[in-house]
């Protein structure tokens, strides 16, 4: 499929499974990730930055859906930047799926990155589901800060907006990864392009 040819996603050469572990062999990336990548800049980046960082993973998403998958384990750590010219591409689609029948797909998540339908084995997953993946992505970028596990924030949700935590950011921006972040699917972006189209006016 054409994203497999995509300069922002990593490449896959070979699918396996031996034991009953499946086995990926995918390209080396010469790089460090976004999540060590924070560490070194201090803990925190401008909204500027994660604007001009994040948007080659908008853009490869977008292929993605269109091809039916949907990723299911988008975090900083799994967004590689290039030694070479600092370019985004997205790793690791060992977790990844086709979407429109979720029915028992396997339990894979990250505690705060993976939004409620994915603790769920008949959750409805879809493009919404990396869309909060992604919020939840920008706002640890921004503010240094993992968002609770989205069981205990359906529970008692403590998740407060960006600029009520002091990071300076445009209401457009806080809005929207409110938005992208809402627990219950069917309040978020439905489609990585609505998100991106708010972000990025284009």
């Amino acid at each position: 499929i054409s994203l497999l040819n995509h300069p922002n996603i990593v490449k896959v050469y070979d699918v396996s499974v031996n034991d009953n572990l499946q086995y990926i062999v995918m390209e080396y990336i010469n790089g460090v990730d976004l999540k060590h990548y924070l560490k070194g800049m201090g803990g925190k980046l401008d909204e500027a930055t994660v604007l001009a960082l994040m948007k080659p993973v908008f853009e490869s998403l977008y292929e993605v859906h269109k091809n039916g998958l949907v990723h299911r384990d988008i975090s900083p750590d799994n967004i590689m930047l290039t030694r070479k010219d600092m370019h985004a591409v997205l790793i690791d689609f060992g977790a990844a799926r086709t979407y429109g029948n979720s029915e028992n797909a396997p339990v894979l998540l990250k505690h705060g990155y993976a939004p409620i339908e994915q603790y769920k084995r008949d959750g409805n997953q879809g493009p919404w589901t990396d869309v909060y993946s992604m919020c939840a992505s920008m706002y640890f970028l921004m503010s240094g800060i993992r968002i609770p596990p989205s069981p205990e924030r359906q529970k008692h949700d403590t998740v407060q907006r960006l600029q009520v935590m002091g990071v300076p950011i445009s209401d457009e921006w806080d809005l929207a990864i409110c938005k992208g972040l809402s627990i219950e699917p069917e309040n978020r972006y439905q489609s990585i392009r609505e998100l991106y189209q708010d972000l990025y006016h284009e």
